[in-house]
């Protein structure tokens, strides 16, 4: 429980949230790194805590199903968490099926020590299928408000 104590502590100087909300949201991290899956189910098998499994599996949907919360703060705490002079993006497109749904989402990340960290995403409304260059240029707008353009990295 210390760790996320900590991380609550470091969140909180980044995030205007309640400290509820910050101490979940600590726990869900710390749970995902442990679970080295995106699961959710796995995800909660990892918590420190002392409720049931089931109970912090139903609290994760809730969180992501019932609050609403800035993309450009988590994008900004993420760089801020980088230690990075330039940052070499990557844009990628994911599509999968949740039962009949198709869900389908465009990201920016950072590639870091050999993963890719999200910082700017969006849900786009199709049933697969590629994005527009209207929808890759709007993300990349949004990418522009957290990184200035002369600290992303350029191979060419």
């Amino acid at each position: 429980m210390e760790e996320v104590s900590s991380l609550a502590e470091k969140l909180k100087l980044h995030l205007p949230w309640h400290q509820a909300r910050i101490i979940f949201l600590s726990q869900f991290i710390l749970s995902l790194i442990l679970s080295r899956s995106t699961n959710l189910y796995r995800v909660a098998e990892e918590f420190q805590t002392s409720a049931q499994v089931e109970s912090s599996y139903r609290r994760i949907k809730r969180f992501f199903h019932g609050y609403s919360y800035c993309y450009e703060q988590l994008g900004k705490l993420i760089l801020h968490w980088l230690p990075l002079d330039r940052y070499l993006l990557c844009l990628d497109r994911t599509n999968w099926k949740y039962g009949t749904k198709n869900i389908n989402y465009l990201v920016v990340s950072i590639a870091w020590q050999g993963v890719s960290v999200p910082i700017a995403w969006t849900c786009l409304d199709k049933h697969g299928g590629n994005s527009s260059s209207a929808e890759r240029i709007e993300l990349m707008q949004r990418v522009s408000f957290l990184i200035k353009h002369y600290r992303i990295y350029r191979p060419f």
